[in-house]
């Protein structure tokens, strides 16, 4: 296969053209082919193919462009590949026309170091005639088009400089002025070619000429960048005038040395002494580094990006002292101030004179407009080694500016921004640090304590890197505090920490230096009106992962309103990205964020908890609809204005929401208890009840129904009170507590027979009905049952109705009237059916199951029992299929098939097992 972008996108086989005609597949295969064998993420490919503005659906249509331009390479089709973030295209040596450019002129650039002039100059030939066109020419992408020219022109420009070189050190005279007039007219602010024009001019005796093209130059540079030539044409210019002519090889025919100041700049700040791990991202911008002065590539542009004190600086000027000899001509360093308490970010403008400084004099005469400065610093480091770290950046457009454009500069930014800007259009690498790992956040204070100090107290060093939450800063004001006060023992330290009343008070620091608190707020005071309302209700939060949802609930705002902020928060690296719409908040930001809640009113704060409150409530009610549709329905009315619900469509949806956020569900129970949401909260405990049932989690429904219980009371709300008496001795039945006819059932019948609520009284009959049947007393279930069947056909509760023909059969059977108990279930097995109540028929399979059993019919018993036990599987209810197994296994031993049965029996217990409890059924 052979790859060709210096011109018109072609792709051969062989001999043959492989067409692709598709205007957005040639994009996207430029796109690949100028990152090739490297990992083009999605957002990039988005960004080139829609010209920065993809639609919501561009990953999906990314993904159909590249089905679709794999059928169109044919046999090459496969070597697309993909890779997270993205895509990339496996390309091998000697097939892409760019990657033989440049090996050529980087073997040029080693034969001009030999000297051997004369293999450098064919080596240039053969790149240039790899030279068709511009770059991607006929690819509609003006900006691929834009960011492939700039570096393959500059490698093209510096391989005619040295090829002119070469010409002049042969003393190739007539060819080298004949190529090197048309040169500079089209190059004309690059010294090196007029440097090797004059010599040759000279060379051929024609000193006038070469005289006339030194004012030419020397004008030029005045009138476009107001600078004088550099100090190898001013020299040269001397040496003409006093009819020196410099012969072939000397020091004046070799390319200048520099352009205005004979020092090197070393601007890296000091080593961070107690630098310790980030291993990984050393290694990886280090192989950044190695590859491209391997390929021959232009360096990379490397945004480092994280939270707040996550170490972005540390990690920067770190790698820097340890690839500093890897850049002779010097390392410039320059803190953009994106980010400060009191200092303005420095402009572009202001950015470009502090680097132009550490080249030119003091008294070097600017050029007047901020066009020309920035040309003349690209000028200036075009042809340099450097490394230059811009420190603190806000934004890419802060940044852009200052990239320079030769292709031996390696620039590294660090910023508490993303800069996805640079990433899609620089194509820079983005390196994403978060907290340290727990050993290398053990290993920092080590370093700063010693070892010795905290194997003295291992658990206090443990406490204290919790405490910190592995956050570098935080860590290293700690450290700086034990190390200054020796005294104190880290256990001392820890307690004093863990007893502060605010979590950010743990991290003050002496009067002027910045704390954790203050670093945070200079990220925090440059948010949007919008991201900022947004993080202070983040801080009412009482987790650290939020849904979309779930924040445009608390905040009040429409979901794209919201999300428009969360991923500005995210950009800022206040939040992290957890996967579609969802975020993360780091514990110490998450305090910050509370304390900034602060400044809302009372009411607004009231407000959005109402939200957030009515969020959960309304969402889990939905799911437990689905899970269990035969309870007692709960009217609930309009929620708050601006609540957002999570939609549900089934039970497999429904038990994974619960499952995704029953730990935030029980927190805010207590939550609201705490608070005085007595509504609230009792109504968000009764929706948990068949959730926590199904998945054994016993100790939490009896924790949480008593608090419903006594929110309930303090509402004064008779029906909620009545509800959850019921479900608190449903609660205490799981664990043998089955005293008589149950107190809190019988004041639930008298609080429902108060507010004349005959639904309400059937539910409480049903439930007594249960009671009874577990404490053997099956005559009071069988009137309890009936009582419960004529209050659901007075009310019309067709749910309750047939989970009262259910447990009225349950009982019949036990008492011996099988045929009636057989009648009574398959009449409940019907009408759930009918009502689409999958819970309620497996509950009518069950009994059926026992009453087959009892009849002699073992063949219908295990029908019965395997129909309850695959519908409770299909509804996720793994306490209730374990339950129904055991009851299968007791019928298969019971007629003699004891292999069979401890089997099933196995089953079941491996399920109880891996729920790490034993359950109890309720009939």
């Amino acid at each position: 296969m052979r790859f060709a972008i210096m011109g018109p996108l072609t792709v051969h086989d062989g001999d043959e053209v492989v067409p692709v005609a598709s205007g957005k597949l040639r994009v996207l295969l430029a796109a690949l082919l100028c990152h090739a064998n490297r990992v083009v993420s999605y957002e990039q490919l988005a960004d080139l193919l829609w010209d920065g503005r993809p639609s919501e659906a561009a990953n999906t249509t990314i993904r159909s462009y590249v089905k679709r331009l794999r059928r169109a390479l044919r046999a090459a089709g496969g070597r697309i590949e993909s890779h997270s973030p993205g895509y990339l295209i496996r390309v091998e040596p000697g097939e892409l026309d760019t990657q033989e450019f440049a090996d050529l002129c980087r073997a040029a650039e080693q034969d001009a170091r030999r000297e051997e002039w004369a293999r450098c100059v064919h080596r240039v030939e053969q790149a240039l005639a790899l030279w068709r066109q511009s770059p991607l020419v006929d690819v509609p992408s003006p900006r691929l088009q834009a960011e492939e020219s700039r570096w393959l022109t500059e490698l093209r420009i510096e391989a005619l400089e040295r090829q002119m070189q070469a010409a002049v050190q042969l003393r190739r005279y007539e060819w080298a002025v004949a190529q090197l007039e048309q040169l500079v007219r089209e190059y004309p602010l690059r010294e090196r070619l007029h440097h090797h024009l004059i010599v040759a001019l000279d060379g051929l005796g024609r000193r006038a000429d070469a005289l006339l093209a030194y004012q030419r130059v020397r004008q030029i540079l005045d009138d476009e960048l107001g600078i004088d030539p550099g100090p190898e044409l001013q020299a040269l210019h001397q040496r003409i005038l006093a009819a020196q002519t410099a012969p072939a090889g000397s020091q004046a025919a070799a390319p200048p040395a520099g352009t205005g100041r004979a020092e090197v700049p070393r601007q890296l700040p000091s080593t961070i002494r107690h630098f310790v791990g980030r291993q990984a991202e050393l290694d990886e911008l280090t192989e950044l580094l190695d590859t491209a002065t391997r390929t021959g590539t232009p360096a990379p542009v490397l945004a480092v990006s994280g939270a707040p004190g996550v170490g972005k600086t540390a990690l920067a000027v770190h790698w820097g002292h340890q690839v500093a000899h890897r850049f002779p001509d010097g390392q410039l360093y320059l803190d953009l101030c994106g980010f400060h308490p009191s200092r303005t970010a420095l402009t572009p403008d202001d950015a470009i004179r502090d680097l132009l400084s550490s080249f030119l004099p003091n008294d070097a005469r600017l050029p007047v407009s901020p066009s020309a400065r920035a040309a003349l610093y690209r000028s200036i480091v075009a042809d340099k080694t450097l490394l230059i770290v811009l420190d603190n950046a806000y934004d890419a457009e802060q940044v852009r500016p200052l990239l320079p454009g030769g292709l031996r500069c390696l620039t590294i930014v660090t910023s508490r921004n993303r800069l996805n800007g640079l990433v899609a259009r620089e194509g820079a690498h983005p390196v994403l640090l978060g907290v340290l790992p727990e050993a290398d956040a053990y290993g920092l204070l080590v370093r700063r304590l010693g070892r010795s100090r905290l194997e003295r107290e291992p658990a206090a060093a443990r406490q204290i890197v919790d405490l910190c939450h592995r956050l570098p800063l935080a860590l290293s004001v700690v450290a700086a505090r034990g190390a200054t006060s020796p005294q104190l023992s880290l256990t001392e330290l820890a307690d004093e920490m863990a007893g502060t009343d605010s979590t950010l008070d743990r991290f003050r620091t002496d009067p002027g230096s910045p704390d954790v608190r203050s670093i945070f707020s200079w990220s925090y005071r440059q948010l949007t009106d919008s991201a900022a309302r947004m993080f202070r209700f983040l801080g009412l939060y009482p987790a650290t992962s939020i849904s979309t949802t779930v924040a445009a609930s608390l905040a009040g705002q429409p979901l794209d309103t919201a999300r428009a902020a969360l991923r500005e928060l995210a950009s800022a690296h206040l939040l992290a990205e957890q996967g579609r719409d969802r975020f993360t908040c780091h514990d110490l930001m998450r305090s910050y964020a509370g304390e900034q809640a602060a400044q809302e009113s009372p009411e607004a704060t009231e407000a959005a908890l109402r939200r957030l409150l009515d969020h959960y409530l309304y969402t889990a009610h939905r799911a437990a609809e689905l899970l269990e549709p035969i309870r007692q329905p709960l009217p609930l009315g309009p929620p708050e204005p601006g609540t957002h619900l999570t939609p549900l469509t089934d039970h497999r949806q429904a038990r994974a929401w619960f499952r995704a956020e029953i730990s935030l569900l029980l927190t805010l129970v207590r939550m609201a208890d705490e608070k005085r949401y007595d509504r609230h909260c009792w109504r968000l405990a009764w929706t948990l009840v068949d959730y926590l049932h199904s998945e054994g989690r016993h100790e939490d429904l009896l924790e949480t129904q008593r608090i419903a219980l006594a929110a309930a009371r303090r509402s004064d709300d008779l029906d909620g009170e009545a509800r959850v008496h019921r479900e608190v001795s449903r609660a205490n039945q799981l664990f043998e507590r089955l005293e008589g006819d149950c107190p809190h059932l019988i004041r639930a019948l008298h609080l429902y027979q108060q507010i004349n609520d005959t639904q309400g009284q059937g539910r409480t009959y049903l439930s007594l009905a249960y009671l009874c049947a577990r404490q053997g007393r099956y005559p009071d279930a069988r009137d309890y049952s009936r009582r419960a069947l004529e209050f659901a056909q007075q009310s019309g509760d067709q749910g309750g109705y047939a989970a009262a023909l259910n447990s009225l059969g349950w009982c019949q059977a036990e008492l011996g009237n099988l045929d009636e108990a057989l009648r009574h279930c398959q009449e409940s097995l019907d009408l759930h059916r009918r009502l689409g109540m999958r819970a309620g028929e497996a509950y009518s399979y069950d009994s059926l199951g026992y009453i087959h059993s009892a009849l002699g019919d073992l063949d219908s018993a295990v029908v019965c029992y395997r129909l309850s036990v695959e519908l409770w599987r299909a509804l996720g209810n793994r306490l209730e299929e374990a339950m129904g197994l055991r009851r299968l296994a007791e019928a298969l031993t019971r007629y003699g098939y004891t292999g069979p049965g401890r089997v099933v029996d196995r089953l079941a217990e491996r399920i109880l097992l891996d729920m790490g409890q034993i359950g109890h059924h309720l009939p």
